[in-house]
């Protein structure tokens, strides 16, 4: 049996414009994955790029951050990555209850490199 793969990069300009993006694309990863599931996804990136917006880029040029998600067989991996100050959310689980949720939900790690964040997920369904 051949498994489904769909892979997407986009720019996020603003917090709202990745929840609608992850709500077009929920209706064709339904037969990936059931709804609580992709809603768990949505929810641990919707707190991850509402932090990058609030705290990530005060003082820096860049405006954005980058978004890809590709959905490969029953694993669903995403990468955010930005040039905003260094953060390791994994490092200020105590002190935000956003943070503990992303990592209460799926595994993750983070990697510093290049003056960028990054920052990856992976659910499996």
């Amino acid at each position: 049996m051949q498994h489904e793969s769909m892979r997407f990069t986009i720019p996020i300009l603003f917090s709202s414009q990745l929840l609608l993006f992850l709500r077009a694309l929920g209706r064709l990863s339904r037969r990936l994955c059931d709804k609580m599931q992709w809603d768990r996804l949505c929810v641990v990136c919707e707190e991850y790029v509402t932090n990058f917006f609030k705290y990530g880029r005060q003082g820096r040029l860049q405006r954005y951050c980058w978004f890809r998600i590709e959905i490969k067989g029953k694993q669903i991996r995403c990468l955010f990555s930005d040039a905003g100050k260094r953060f390791n959310p994994i490092e200020h689980i105590g002190k935000s209850p956003g943070l503990r949720l992303i990592t209460q939900l799926l595994d993750h790690h983070y990697r510093w490199q290049h003056n960028r964040n990054y920052f990856y997920i992976k659910m499996v369904t």
